[in-house]
């Protein structure tokens, strides 16, 4: 007679382990030897186990079944290990008080988190928590997508310290951060190098915005993202701070519904503090308030220079484009600008040697303030 497993549908997973729940526990089968190897209470415990022999036999896939996984501790990566579920019903959440990452991918390649929902379980969280923290120059090639993350006190994703040629794409993320004050869907920090965010849609954040390149980061590409922050306040779509160098943001749609007041400020795309040498090209902001707070599109501020803005459109806010704070040898060439109090406005004699060419600016209430020092302005439409 036949051998017939106690699981034929696990069987059939082509996978190293599958996670499942059963009976109040949560258990690890093996797929190869047919068979369960250990159970738990701690979804967190039994998920290691699985990746850490999953590791240890060459790589593989850990298959996580349709479920609530409350995990008591983080998850640690291990090299060319997949943690794969089934859709938006394979939940891993955090416990209450887990206050530190979700999962941790620490200086290893070749991980992929994918169709997972990440659950930060944000209100009964007491200090910074994140989805998924990828760190360390050894930390490459690893791979998130088709994930939803949502409800982390901090970032729903991270990528630092080194971190190279990682791949974000296709995710759902939301509300993630606190407060206005600190937070993002995904934060690229600490010269994190050639990775890519592509194809995620990030919404409804209300910490301080949806994309974060920061603190040296070079080379990274966000693309074909759409940014909507669902009526809620943060501080910018998009933002290139403290010395990101030539990284593209390009083809992004970003849109902005919040009822700003009189002494706020939100921007589509920010390029800020001694960002140097960065393409913005070809992305779409549309801001629903002009006149009641100070939204823009995009503002170049605080020495950042040499900047390609580039085949962009900004729909309605206070300012469509804006240098300010010592912004110097610029490119502004061949927006659109539609519907804005300001449409390109160039603030103070600091900002040196910009070029402003090509532009198409309608239904501006000003189309264009330049009080800039050798502000070069060419061939630029006004209707």
């Amino acid at each position: 007679m036949a051998y017939m497993p106690k699981y034929p549908d696990m069987a059939e997973v082509p996978a190293s382990f599958v996670i499942f729940q059963e009976g109040g526990y949560v258990k690890r089968y093996n797929c190869s030897k047919h068979r369960v190897d250990d159970q738990g209470t701690d979804a967190a415990t039994v998920i290691n186990n699985a990746i850490t022999s999953t590791y240890n036999a060459g790589g593989g896939i850990v298959h996580l079944k349709p479920a609530t996984y409350v995990c008591n501790s983080r998850l640690y990566m291990n090299n060319n290990v997949e943690l794969e579920g089934e859709g938006y019903g394979t939940i891993l959440k955090a416990r209450d008080g887990l206050n530190t990452y979700l999962i941790l991918i620490d200086s290893k390649y070749g991980c992929k988190i994918r169709n997972l929902q990440l659950d930060g379980n944000k209100a009964n969280q007491t200090s910074d928590t994140y989805g998924v923290f990828i760190t360390g120059a050894g930390s490459y090639d690893n791979v998130i997508e088709g994930c939803y993350i949502h409800d982390f006190r901090l970032n729903g994703i991270e990528i630092y310290a080194s971190a190279y040629k990682n791949v974000v794409r296709n995710n759902r993320i939301e509300s993630n951060g606190v407060d206005y004050l600190d937070g993002w869907c995904v934060y690229l920090g600490d010269s994190a190098v050639d990775n890519i965010v592509t194809l995620n849609r990030l919404t409804s954040n209300p910490g301080k915005g949806s994309i974060d390149m920061g603190q040296n980061c070079r080379r990274n590409i966000v693309t074909k993202n759409v940014i909507y922050d669902g009526g809620v306040r943060s501080q910018c779509g998009i933002m290139l701070y403290n010395g990101a160098t030539e990284n593209i943001v390009k083809e992004n749609v970003i849109v902005s519904t919040y009822a700003w007041a009189s002494d706020q400020f939100w921007f589509g795309i920010e390029v800020y503090t001694n960002s140097l040498r960065n393409i913005v090209e070809g992305n779409q902001i549309y801001v629903n308030n002009r006149g009641a707070g100070r939204p823009a599109g995009i503002q170049l501020d605080t020495g950042s220079h040499r900047n390609v803005i580039g085949g962009n459109s900004v729909y309605g806010g206070y300012y469509g484009i804006i240098l300010i704070s010592d912004c110097d040898r610029n490119n502004v060439s061949d927006n659109i600008v539609e519907s804005c109090s300001r449409g390109i406005y160039i603030d103070a004699t600091t900002e040196e040697n910009n070029l402003i060419a090509n532009n198409i600016l309608y239904n501006n209430t000003t189309p264009i303030v330049n009080n800039g020092t050798g502000t070069v302005l060419d061939n630029n439409v006004t209707t």
